[in-house]
């Protein structure tokens, strides 16, 4: 008996392939945007104390109020896309991303730089949890290298935007006496006439920069959503209905009742929450804390100083889009975790002693941290399949930490300015504790492993 191809199958293979590729290309390019909009405050946080008249400990409330905002978007990221077409979601929260970016730049006082920096918080809370089960969804067997790719494009975004901030900040030491007599004093007006030049310390410049390559990623976004309402429902992408997010909410349900995968959410979300909240304020607060090394680092050499550590990180992140291919998502995890631990003492050591040590060290970091995060949801996918409801609560409890770290960072950076390189140690040994605990349970459960499938 031959086998009739189907006109419609082929129809919807036609339309989808070519749609399939586009979401690819715009969740990556969403990726790139959020590494700009996450690494934006590291660089340009002293600058912005001044400007806003604040002090060290004040204006390190935006981070606290980002990751607070950032952990409600999270947690409502789960009933938005459930209610709205979840691409719609992301244009939305794309246009008031830039916005809100743009925005901060202009500001000159700390209370609206909350209130921006808040709004932003709270729409990239949203578009990490798209982003992330966008991919899982769409290659639910084998996201390893493409989770990979993601992160690297986010590290992408982190380099540049430290490249195009540095020549924009202004040259002062956290450590210099005029530094500190500005902050002491609260002379902004002498900040301005002395330190603000147009080549230095224009730092409305990077945010300005930052918000219109935002709009990059909702501009593929929109040209996906149009072709996509113009196809008949059988014929779209799984990610752009809604209507199987309430079939999978209703699926999780049932299995949340199991203690096997209330245990295994509890501990992946432990791993996420410690690994997230270091991640942020090790970003938030790298250019600060090196700023205050007895070695006189200036913001420029930090800067470049972190986008080295991020050059090569990114390019690490490619070459762990080929091994994620060949070793499984728990090896890459565990021996990244040692190699960063190991890697944290060292420049606990060095911290005040050498710059060598330091630029050397940090770039072992980048390698080091290349593919942690992006290695956990692979790993976490073997024994729990992750929706939008999960994948929201997941990345909740990862912002819990980022909520954490940043009060205990910015309460000890000025008495122990390698603070930030204590929590990271820790958190490696807390990390690999959890994912030995993952596996050997997942490994004991194989009977009730939960595989994903697409859609």
């Amino acid at each position: 008996m031959d086998v009739q191809h189907s006109p419609s199958n082929d129809a919807t293979r036609k339309t989808i392939e070519p749609d399939k590729f586009i979401l690819l290309l715009s969740v990556y390019s969403l990726s790139f945007a959020l590494g700009l909009v996450y690494e934006i405050l590291s660089p340009t946080l002293d600058d912005l104390a001044l400007i806003s008249n604040s002090s060290t400990t004040e204006i390190s409330s935006l981070f606290q109020f980002r990751s607070g905002a950032y952990a409600l978007g999270s947690l409502s990221g789960a009933g938005i896309y459930h209610v709205m077409m979840p691409i719609l979601s992301i244009i939305c929260a794309l246009l008031i991303s830039s916005m809100s970016i743009s925005w901060i730049g202009w500001l000159k006082n700390l209370r609206g730089m909350v209130i921006a920096i808040s709004i932003n918080g709270f729409t990239s809370g949203i578009m990490e949890v798209g982003m992330n089960v966008c991919l899982l969804r769409l290659y639910p067997k084998n996201s390893g290298p493409y989770m990979m790719a993601l992160y690297a494009v986010f590290a992408i975004g982190c380099t540049l935007l430290n490249i195009y901030t540095a020549p924009f900040l202004s040259e002062r030491n956290a450590n210099s006496s005029s530094f500190e007599e500005f902050l002491e004093k609260r002379d902004i007006q002498a900040f301005q006439d002395q330190i603000i030049t147009p080549s230095h310390g224009a730092v409305w410049v990077p945010f300005l920069i930052t918000g219109i390559l935002v709009l990059l990623p909702m501009i593929l976004f929109i040209i996906l959503f149009f072709r996509q309402i113009s196809h008949p429902p059988d014929q779209r992408l799984p990610f752009i209905t809604s209507r199987g997010e309430r079939d999978r909410i209703e699926k999780f349900g049932e299995t949340f009742r199991s203690r096997y995968t209330r245990i295994l959410i509890i501990l992946s979300g432990l791993m996420i929450m410690f690994y997230s909240g270091i991640d942020i304020v090790f970003s938030e607060y790298l250019v600060v804390t090196l700023k205050r090394s007895k070695l006189d680092i200036t913001a420029t050499e930090a800067s470049y100083m972190k986008s080295a550590m991020y050059i090569s990180q990114t390019v690490s992140k490619f070459s762990f889009i080929y091994i994620s291919t060949l070793v499984r998502p728990f090896i890459i995890l565990t021996v990244d975790c040692f190699i960063t631990l190991f890697a944290s003492v060292v420049l606990i050591l060095s911290f005040d002693r050498s710059i060598s040590i330091i630029w050397a060290f940090f770039v072992v970091l980048g390698i080091s941290t290349s593919s942690l995060y992006s290695a956990m949801f692979p790993f976490i996918a073997e024994y729990l399949s992750i929706d939008h409801l999960n994948g929201s609560l997941l990345i909740f409890l990862g912002s819990i930490m980022a909520i954490i770290y940043p009060s205990i960072v910015g309460s000890f950076l000025d008495q122990q300015p390698a603070i930030i390189l204590y929590l990271q140690a820790g958190t490696m040994i807390v990390i690999i504790i959890i994912a030995f605990l993952i596996r050997y349970i997942g490994r004991n459960h194989g009977d009730q492993k939960v595989s994903g499938e697409s859609r």
